[in-house]
């Protein structure tokens, strides 16, 4: 019941322009240098990663990282709020290489290759990887969505975001109204999905290819997501954005009863 009142909430935000930005908290890695997170219309902390070129990323009761490729250095564990955990993941085994954004469902995390579009799948620290099928060369951003556990994928420059089943069954699809570099992120607080567009700046659609809203320039962004932890708990915003979300209903409600006496 909770979720689905947040999740009315955000979407009556977004449609007024309230407030920008999503409801969860939002991690991105920015040119494989740093993880900025972003909640809101404000970024809400920002750090430089231990081993540079860390661009793939997912959350979980924690941040991990692994190198987009060959040659690029390893990635490394963090707290949600940036202390380096002292723990370092080895970039991908042979023939998993070029791999720029994850995503997870808490057991497994998942991956595509951008060079031979396979989807992988590997276990939390980045290792026993599997291809479970193939979106196509040219595929970067990836997201887990636990409602159907299923996949949204979206190809580097391209305004065609895909939706799979964990088979390679693809469930749909539906053009952007801009392209997007990655950071293809689904908020699971309100089912909608973030991605950042060529120009740096983030944007909202629905599940249906809806635009939602525009929200912060954060720059150049491949790998990016929300914490999974939030999926399916029920669990509120930090108890500012949820004044935010009273606020922004209360004053949609008294637009509304101000047009009906007019």
């Amino acid at each position: 019941m909770i979720k689905n009142i947040l999740a009315a909430a955000a979407l009556v935000i977004a449609g007024a322009s309230a407030v920008a930005g999503p409801v969860g908290s939002y991690y991105a890695s920015i040119s494989g240098q740093r993880i900025t997170v972003v909640q809101g219309n404000a970024v809400t902390n920002s750090w430089a990663v231990q081993n540079g070129c860390e661009w793939s990323i997912n959350v979980y009761n924690d941040v991990r990282t692994n190198p987009a490729g060959t040659n690029c250095g390893a990635g490394a564990k963090y707290s949600l709020n940036g202390t380096y955990a002292g723990v370092n993941y080895a970039e991908e085994v042979s023939g998993y290489q070029d791999t720029d954004d994850s995503t997870t469902d808490g057991t497994f995390n998942y991956t595509v290759s951008f060079t031979t579009g396979a989807v992988i799948r590997t276990d939390r620290d980045f290792q026993g990887a599997t291809t479970l099928f193939n979106a196509g060369n040219g595929s970067l951003g990836i997201t887990y969505d636990e409602t159907d556990n299923s996949l949204w994928i979206i190809g580097f420059s391209s305004n065609v975001l895909r939706h799979y089943g964990m088979n390679g069954t693809q469930l749909g699809s539906f053009t952007l109204n801009s392209a997007a570099t990655g950071g293809l992120a689904l908020d699971h607080l309100d089912q909608s999905l973030w991605m950042v567009d060529t120009n740096g700046t983030m944007q909202q659609f629905s599940k249906t290819g809806q635009h939602l809203q525009t929200g912060l320039n954060i720059g150049y962004t491949l790998g990016a997501e929300f914490d999974f932890a939030t999926a399916n708990t029920g669990r509120l915003p930090e108890p500012g954005s949820l004044a935010l979300l009273g606020l922004a209903l209360a004053g949609a409600g008294l637009a509304r009863r101000k047009a009906h006496r007019a």
